[in-house]
């Protein structure tokens, strides 16, 4: 019995260290050479950055669908490492998110509707209770109806204008559930 039928996953026990060079073969017969960026030890999943590839040159390789491994060349002491995080700017950004959630649940269900009305055709965005449209700079406030829409085209404020009239037509027709 040769080796090429023991699974990878048998052989491979121990971390690949960022900057490790390896050759691995997929049981899908692909071929990938390159440079090991990072490995997760509990998802089995191995991050190697490759060469001469069209859409990226990170390549996530799942362990248990390996037929063969080989090391090229170990990875040095001064190997690449990876950017530090600010976690500072990482917790601003996440207290920042949080009261974005918050201010939104005390929007409006009407609110809540418009605006992904809107987002089919428009990229929109929360501007705390606003909704706003950065591309035709418009914003419409609360109470969210025709008259509450702010815009300096006269041609993209009637269009947003008669979109939020049908929304509030179409509305009163439907009773709430």
């Amino acid at each position: 019995m040769g080796t090429e039928n023991i699974p990878v996953r048998l052989k491979i026990n121990e971390f690949l260290s960022p900057g490790t060079q390896i050759k691995v073969e997929t049981c899908f017969e692909k071929q990938y050479k390159g440079e090991v960026l990072a490995m997760d030890q509990c998802y089995k999943i191995i991050f190697l950055k490759v060469k001469g590839t069209k859409k990226s040159d990170v390549v996530l390789l799942n362990v248990n669908f390996l037929k063969s491994l080989d090391v090229i060349k170990e990875a040095t002491s001064n190997a690449e490492q990876l950017p530090r995080f600010d976690l500072d700017q990482l917790e601003r950004r996440g207290n920042k998110n949080c009261e974005s959630k918050q201010l939104r649940t005390s929007i409006t269900r009407e609110g809540h509707e418009i605006f992904q009305t809107l987002s089919k055709q428009y990229v929109c965005n929360w501007r705390d209770r606003d909704i706003q449209i950065k591309a035709i700079k418009l914003i419409i406030t609360e109470p969210y109806q025709p008259d509450n829409v702010i815009c300096d085209s006269p041609k993209c404020s009637a269009y947003i204008k008669k979109i939020l009239f049908n929304f509030t037509k179409h509305n009163e027709k439907i009773p709430d559930e």
